[in-house]
């Protein structure tokens, strides 16, 4: 090959690595880092290629393990920033589980060797260990930091998880994905944790890998995928809507503990459990809305409608809209209870978390339902039309 045509297609192919690589990922409302380069576990390579590390239109993370020329790469993400205490869920897909004895899925917090608290699924090179496995560490290994199971991950969706607070760590996988009650008898193991190991929170970033033990390449010398559905960390998000309209054109705007000032419908995501104060700013000629304390925890996302008033306005007050859904989690049927009948009911539009448009239709309101026994599990939001024009927003958890 001449050596300008070398040279150029060196530069295409340069130029090509530093277009495909990708440094941050969106995944489950939290920001990411991907991370590239040589180095352990493993030791490893790791790629940055959203061949590698990509999220689907459904939202799930794809994490693979890959060979390009003779080099196999692996896939890691973690979070920009500490989360802290509180209960951390995985949901795994419906994905072939019964990966290669070589190959490592890791769940884990990681500050240090010495402070990492694990949920890993690998047989080690062997194939006749056991591959469920929570650790905490540091090494070395025994009954007191580290718990094995047989982990029954070919029967479809898993849902793993710890509850970590400063005196324990409590480790369960269920068969299938819940957040909230799990059946019993989905229970595939559990164990807690309350040595002196547990690490403080404040400095650890939330992991997901998927490696080679060892850096040696998988014995069936094939690639492999892990797929996420969700990630469920310890916090809510809130969003806020303000009306009226008017007010919004003249600048109306909130924010969370002294934080930014945000628009009306903003979803401020990753708010830590507890409680939190939401303020409003001054708007001339309207009387502004009382601060107000409210708490946020991981099972949904808080959501509140806040009026303005027109200042010395002779008018009464007009009486907010407000509706009641049950049951949530939902199976089949959602249920629209009017709070304030004379509104009327005209439209209701149903998104995904994605904020993809899932449904949208008129209500009959002497059967105000709607049939959601189709829709996939996960966190829905709703837009509610009222004969009024009002728009009264509300969330429900499909199971």
């Amino acid at each position: 090959m001449p050596k300008i045509k070398y040279i150029a297609v060196l530069i295409f192919l340069l130029y090509s690595k530093l277009i495909l690589a990708q440094s941050t990922i969106e995944f489950s409302g939290i920001s990411w880092n991907v991370r590239s380069g040589v180095g352990g576990p493993g030791p490893n390579n790791w790629s940055d290629n959203p061949k590698n590390v990509w999220v689907d239109s459904l939202g799930r993370l794809h994490l693979k393990i890959t060979k390009e020329g003779n080099t196999w790469y692996c896939s890691e993400i973690y979070t920009q920033q500490s989360i802290g205490y509180g209960k951390y869920l995985f949901y795994l897909a419906e994905n072939p589980l019964d990966y290669d004895p070589n190959i490592v899925v890791g769940l884990f917090t990681y500050e240090s060797d010495t402070k990492e608290i694990d949920i890993e699924f690998s047989q080690w090179a062997d194939t006749n260990s056991l591959n469920g496995w929570y650790t905490v560490q540091p090494p070395p290994y025994n009954n007191s930091n580290q718990n094995s199971f047989s982990a029954n991950l070919k029967k479809g969706n898993t849902t793993h998880k710890f509850n970590w607070s400063a005196d324990s760590i409590h480790f369960q996988s269920y068969s299938g994905n819940y957040r909230l009650l799990p059946s019993p008898d989905s229970l595939i193991n559990e164990w807690t944790y309350s040595g002196n190991s547990n690490p403080p929170a404040g400095n650890e970033r939330l992991h997901i890998n998927f490696w080679l033990f060892k850096g040696n390449m998988p014995q069936n010398q094939l690639d492999a995928e892990l797929v996420v559905n969700a990630v469920f960390v310890p916090s809510g998000s809130l969003s806020i809507s303000i009306l009226p309209l008017e007010v919004i054109n003249k600048g109306a705007k909130w924010n969370v503990d002294n934080g930014p000032w945000l628009k009306s419908d903003s979803i401020l995501a990753s708010v830590t459990d507890g409680y939190h104060t939401i303020r409003f700013n001054d708007v001339s000629g309207w009387s502004t809305p009382l601060s107000r304390n409210i708490k946020v925890d991981d099972k949904i996302e808080f959501h509140e409608t806040v009026n303005y008033s027109i200042i010395n306005t002779i008018t009464s007050k007009p009486e907010i809209p407000k509706l009641d859904i049950f049951p949530i989690p939902v199976d089949d049927f959602l249920h629209l209870v009017e709070l304030v009948p004379s509104n009327g009911i005209k439209n209701i539009t149903v998104c995904n978390s994605m904020g993809q448009i899932i449904l949208s239709t008129k209500i009959n309101n002497s059967k105000a339902e709607i049939n959601v026994s189709s829709f996939k599990e996960g966190l829905y939001y709703l837009d509610i039309l009222l004969i009024d024009n009002t728009v009264v927003k509300k969330c429900f958890i499909k199971r």
